[in-house]
């Protein structure tokens, strides 16, 4: 993905005036690469959180495929075979992990 890249967003309003996307402004250099340092920052942050659980493979699998591939929690659950309620408390528990650890 180069640094300079046109990005689309969907608003509300928009979708319900028939106008689905909205251009915006390519973002600076400087602006791409901290937003990068910080989903670096994010993906090692989440590994953490796997690798410290008795179920690290597991964990990182359900994060991997709730998060990266936007899958329900329940189609990771039937996926994995485990209880939807186990994906629901390790996403949520990776989310607030991530919210304390870094700013």
């Amino acid at each position: 993905m180069p640094c300079l890249a046109t990005y689309a967003e969907i608003s509300k309003e928009d979708d319900e005036e028939g106008n689905i996307f909205e251009i915006v402004i390519p973002r600076a250099t400087e602006d791409e690469c901290l937003v990068r340092e910080k989903l670096r920052e994010a993906i090692a942050g989440l590994k953490m959180y796997a690798e410290r659980h008795k179920h690290a493979m597991r964990d990182s699998e359900i994060l991997r495929m709730v998060l990266l591939e936007d899958r329900t929690c329940e189609e990771v659950a039937s996926t994995l075979r485990i209880n939807p309620q186990v994906v629901r408390r390790v996403v949520r528990e990776a989310r607030q992990y991530l919210h304390e650890t870094i700013r």
